[in-house]
């Protein structure tokens, strides 16, 4: 997959760009000039993993998948300042001028950022929360008491 630069214009003719790379995705825009990338293909059914017995705990097939929650299914990386939003599965990323990365894994989606700040939505928890250059935030698919997201830096 090569890159492509998206130029868009809003209703007064201000004009934004950024450069997208490394993913499938339809593109949306608004009347303000919010454009927002949709993450699209992927296969989910890799990230069914059948439940393991006490026993099978420490053997080689349920480190692997253990490791298959992190597999990644899709991504999209957007680099570029503007009205640009990229939407995974279980989160979105609204720039503010930015490189960042945009993850669906089999346990959640991750947003990562590299360079300036990104508004992250929380699908799950229905709250937006700031990520800063060399942070990332995950929204976990899984449900219950346990928190879903999950903030590294």
């Amino acid at each position: 997959m090569g890159e492509i630069k998206l130029t868009t214009a809003d209703e007064d003719g201000d004009v934004q760009a950024a450069h997208f790379a490394r993913g499938k995705f339809v593109v949306r825009q608004k009347k303000s000039g919010l454009t927002t990338l949709k993450l699209l293909g992927g296969d989910f059914s890799q990230c069914v993993v059948k439940k393991s017995k006490a026993s099978d705990r420490n053997t080689e097939r349920f480190i692997k998948d253990r490791r298959r929650g992190r597999r990644v299914i899709r991504r999209l990386w957007g680099r570029g300042k503007g009205k640009f939003r990229t939407r995974g599965r279980y989160a979105a990323a609204t720039v503010r001028g930015t490189q960042w990365r945009t993850i669906d894994r089999c346990d959640g989606t991750l947003i990562r950022v590299k360079r300036g700040t990104v508004i992250v939505r929380d699908v799950r928890r229905k709250r937006a929360v700031s990520v800063r250059a060399s942070q990332e935030y995950l929204v976990k698919h899984a449900t219950g008491k346990k928190a879903l997201a999950q903030k590294k830096g």
